[in-house]
Formats: C-alpha cells, structure tokens, sequence
C-alpha cells in the first residue's frame, strides 16, 4: 500500500498467506489473541499485533514463564484450567510437537456461514474428520477404539481426547491439548475436580473403582 500498489486480497482475507508458513508461525499468528502468556510491547503508537521492522506483521511477542500466573490458572494435574491458554494447551500435544497441526486443520476462520458455526470449524456436521484427516487408520475402527456405538457422541473422537473441561465466559470448552486421554492414576491421586477424566463427565454416577475396571477391559 505504501508502494502505491493495489491490494491483492479482499477485505476480509487475513494479511497472511496461511499456506506458506509454518506451523509455530502459524501459531504465532493465532496466539496474538488466543494465548495468555504473550508479553505484547506496544508499538512507538501505541499500536499493538502489528511489526512494521520484520516480513511477518505480526510481532515476535516473548512468553511468560508459567510460573508467574496464579496456581488456579491450571489443575493440580498440571493441566491447563482457562481457555486463555488454548494456544499454550495445543503447543503441549504431540500433533504440533510431531505431526505439525496447526489452527487451520480444524478452523476456517473465514469461512462461510458463520452464524450457524460459531467454532468456525471446518467440518462442523463430522467433528472426527478433523482428526482422521491426519489418522486415518482410525476411520473405519471407531467402536473397536471407542467401546461405544459409532454413531454415539461418545465415540467423537474430541470427546476422550479432547473434553469439554477448560473454563470459559459463557461455557466450558475444550482442552487443545488434543492426546489428552482419560488417565486414572491423575485421578486418584487429584480427584475428578483437580484432575476432570473424560469418561467421568459423562458417566458422572460412577467411581474410580468402576473406570480402572471398564478400562481394564480395553
């Protein structure tokens, strides 16, 4: 625009080129809003999220050490306890650290229709689509790996791996950190308050005794 050249995108179309960055750029992207331990410098204006001085316009922004924030923040379990901290929660699992999963495999932040998905996700009508994009020989074993019936909300893969247990405004909503997966020695030692098991959110009348059966069974 300085150069007096015409802009290319539309107006709605973020200033990046998501297809040609990498996964923690991509990430770097997202976090400007979406994580809390972002130490944000203002600009020479006041002006924030934008870095005239390197290619990228968003800014390099520091983190703060864990450390710093109130214990509450996080369960006992070490977990993260407030969606502040989605970005931080995905950057723990092991598909950014080992297969590169970025905020894109599973939102389109622009996409069409935004009033009927507010989660912008990509594909909103089959949330395992997101996962079995990338795991795929998981598709076609969903009650095998599950032990519910396959059209059930139980057998969502998002439903063990990534329960509704982060505090939020308005609801609860989903940890990012996407291996989670019901563990119960976390339970026993922290309780389902400091330590929220998937299988107990739903089966909220039983106990730790019936969960190492049923997952002894497995």
């Amino acid at each position: 625009m300085r150069a007096g050249r015409p802009y290319e995108k539309q107006a709605a179309d973020p200033p990046v080129d998501f297809t040609k960055v990498s996964s923690r750029e991509y990430l770097a992207v997202c976090g400007q809003c979406h994580r809390q331990s972002a130490v944000r410098d203002a600009g020479p204006h006041g002006e924030l999220n934008y870095w005239p001085s390197t290619p990228e316009f968003y800014p390099p922004n520091k983190s703060r050490p864990f450390g710093e924030f109130s214990r509450k923040a996080f369960y006992k379990d070490g977990r993260f306890r407030e969606t502040t901290f989605i970005v931080e929660s995905l950057q723990r699992s092991a598909c950014f650290q080992k297969g590169q999963v970025n905020c894109g495999h599973c939102h389109d932040l622009h996409g069409k229709d935004p009033a009927n998905n507010l989660k912008s996700l990509r594909f909103a009508a089959d949330s395992d689509r997101m996962c079995t994009q990338c795991h795929t020989s998981q598709s076609l074993k969903t009650p095998a790996h599950t032990r519910h019936a396959a059209n059930s909300e139980a057998s969502r893969c998002v439903s063990c791996h990534m329960p509704a247990i982060m505090n939020s405004m308005l609801f609860r909503a989903r940890t990012h950190q996407i291996d989670d997966v019901p563990n119960v020695a976390r339970l026993e030692r922290f309780g389902q308050d400091e330590s929220p098991n998937a299988c107990l959110l739903c089966h909220q009348e039983k106990n730790v005794a019936w969960l190492k059966a049923a997952l002894r069974k497995r």
